[in-house]
Parts: C-alpha cells; sequence; structure tokens
C-alpha cells in the first residue's frame, strides 16, 4: 500500500540520484520498509543509542561533577556542540536514514488510516514549530531534532538559515534541561551518601 504524494512532491523536479531524490523516494514509500531499511535503522539506533550513553551519563555526569553545573555545564556545551554539529555533518555526508528520520517525516504526506502514524502527521503539520523544538528537546539532543525538523530541501544537503534557528533553539533548551537534570541527580546522590 502507497501512501500519497503531497502536491508539493509531485510537482517538484528532482535530478535521478540527489539526495533530494531520496527523501522523495522516501515520501513516495512512507508505507513501505525493505529489509535494508530494517537493518539500517537497527544499526544505526543502536550505534547511536551506545554512543548516546556514553555521552549522557558518564560523560555529563563527571564533567558537571567535576567542575560543578556552571562550569561543567559550559565544557559539556562546547563538546555538545562539536558532537551535534559533527554528527549532522556525518548524517548528511552518509546520505542514509540511519536513525528513520526521513521516515518519520514522510508522515507530513500520509494519508492512511493508521492511528499512529496519523498522529505523527497532525504533531509535525498542525502544532507550532517553536513548540515542537521545545518538546523534542526535552527528550532528544539538537541533531535529532534539527535533521528531524529541518526544511525537506536540506535533507542531506546541510542547514538553512531556518535550520539553524531550530538547532540553536534545541541546543540551548536541551543542554539547560540536561545540566540541570545532571546536577540534580548528582546532588540527589551525594544527599543519599553523605
Amino acid at each position: 500500500m502507497q501512501a500519497e504524494a503531497t502536491s508539493e512532491d509531485s510537482t517538484t523536479s528532482v535530478a535521478p540520484g540527489s539526495a533530494q531524490q531520496t527523501v522523495a523516494g522516501v515520501v513516495a514509500n512512507s508505507d513501505v520498509l525493505t529489509l535494508r531499511d530494517v537493518k539500517t535503522f537497527a544499526v544505526g539506533f543502536s550505534s547511536y543509542w551506545v554512543f548516546a550513553w556514553l555521552f549522557d551519563y558518564p560523560l555529563f555526569g563527571a564533567v558537571v561533577w567535576q567542575f560543578g553545573p556552571i562550569w561543567g555545564g559550559l565544557i559539556m556545551l562546547v563538546l555538545t556542540l562539536l558532537v551535534d554539529i559533527g554528527s549532522i555533518r556525518f548524517y548528511d555526508w552518509s546520505k542514509r536514514d540511519w536513525l528513520a528520520v526521513e521516515f518519520i517525516r514522510s508522515h507530513k504526506g500520509y494519508a492512511g488510516r493508521n492511528p499512529v502514524r496519523r498522529l505523527v502527521k497532525f504533531v509535525l503539520t498542525k502544532t507550532p514549530k517553536v513548540l515542537q523544538v521545545m518538546l523534542l528537546s526535552l527528550r532528544f539532543n539538537a541533531f535529532i531534532v534539527t535533521t528531524l525538523l529541518r526544511d525537506p530541501a536540506s535533507s542531506f544537503n546541510g542547514l538553512s538559515r531556518s535550520d539553524w534557528g531550530i538547532f540553536a533553539l534545541s541546543f540551548v533548551t536541551a543542554q539547560l534541561y540536561w545540566t540541570l537534570v545532571i546536577y540534580g541527580g548528582i546532588q540527589g546522590l551525594e544527599l543519599l551518601f553523605s
């Protein structure tokens, strides 16, 4: 069963083999996942999850514990900025949807009856972008939020000016939130063991 392509997709001229063709193909075939897609998502999710867990807990916690919430937060801000920008550049360079971001975003044009996909479509098309960024940033880092919410024309092609705005808002929100969460956890453990 194929999802109907949006009118925007059908009127856009796309060069064969381009990143836009890949994205347009995902949009047109949003109901179809191949075994290769599933394998790519499995490797991408698991690899990224391991990396993110090591970065978010042992490293972030150790730095904030050692240097405090202000200096530790600033050190991790710089490290996180480098990791997030590097992740976006790697994602664009690879031209592979290894985190299912393009697949999820393809649901903006979903016309089927699946309630989960209809909910994803509603959230991506009917809620204000600022609210999407703020809420997603409480759970995901700026790399994932930006790649999910950026302009489809920018997919695998760098960031546009509005994409940088999404990145900045997501980055600041996520950094403030995560620094406070980690610092609160450290304070709780110190109280528990003192």
